[in-house]
């Protein structure tokens, strides 16, 4: 059997990432990244080639990893040689994979981040909003603290959507499923004035007519990006 030196592995794989898997070229980065980490490693402990990466040297590599890196770089970097050792057992450049057992650290779970009522309020008041675009602004901050919306649910919503009467919208969330959002009388105020007001001056601007909520400065569809 031909033994291919870390060079030409990393080589070949780096043109799987590419061609076969057509990952970004970002992606690519980065997972080449954290294998050259690995050989970095395997150099300066003169452990050979990956090839010869036993499931000792694998428990090693953490063990080293865990004084140099936060645990969720250490699960990104053994994640991308775990992928590498996978894709050469596929192929039957090794037998094992030497990283599929190794225990990773587990990431600690931060509390969520949250803003008090009186600091969104005061955010609100200081959007400007005497124009359409800065009125629409602050419809959409009213809407995503508001009702609890996610970005994507907030740009996909629809005037039809929209129940004044019941106070209520319809979100078709993750997964296709819909669900019913009720809306605090500010919320409603608020949707009303830019609907009658502000979104009309936006809408004139675009060639084509749609029904979606929130439109930008041409007058069309507002995407993530843009919020």
């Amino acid at each position: 059997m031909v033994i291919l030196s870390n060079q030409e592995l990393i080589e070949k794989y780096q043109d799987y990432l590419t061609n076969e898997k057509q990952y970004s070229e970002n992606t690519v980065i980065s997972y080449i990244g954290d294998i050259n980490s690995l050989v970095n490693f395997l150099n300066n402990e003169d452990l050979g080639e990956l090839v010869f990466t036993t499931n000792r040297i694998a428990k090693f590599y953490v063990a080293y990893l865990h004084n140099q890196f936060d645990p969720k770089s250490i699960r990104r970097k053994i994640s991308s040689v775990r992928t590498l050792f996978d894709y050469l057992q596929e192929n039957e450049i090794v037998r094992d994979n030497p990283f599929k057992n190794v225990v990773l650290p587990k990431v600690g779970k931060r509390l969520p981040k949250f803003i008090y009522e009186d600091e969104m309020i005061d955010f609100l008041n200081n959007i400007d909003s005497s124009k359409p675009i800065g009125f629409r602004n602050k419809t959409i901050f009213e809407m995503l603290y508001g009702c609890g919306l996610r970005v994507s649910e907030l740009t996909n919503l629809k005037i039809k959507e929209i129940d004044f009467v019941k106070q209520e919208i319809l979100i078709h969330g993750k997964g296709s499923v819909d669900r019913i959002v009720p809306m605090h009388n500010f919320a409603v105020k608020t949707m009303k004035e830019y609907l009658l007001n502000a979104r009309p001056l936006l809408k004139v601007r675009s060639d084509y007519d749609n029904d979606y909520v929130f439109i930008n400065h041409r007058g069309n569809q507002l995407t993530t990006r843009g919020v």
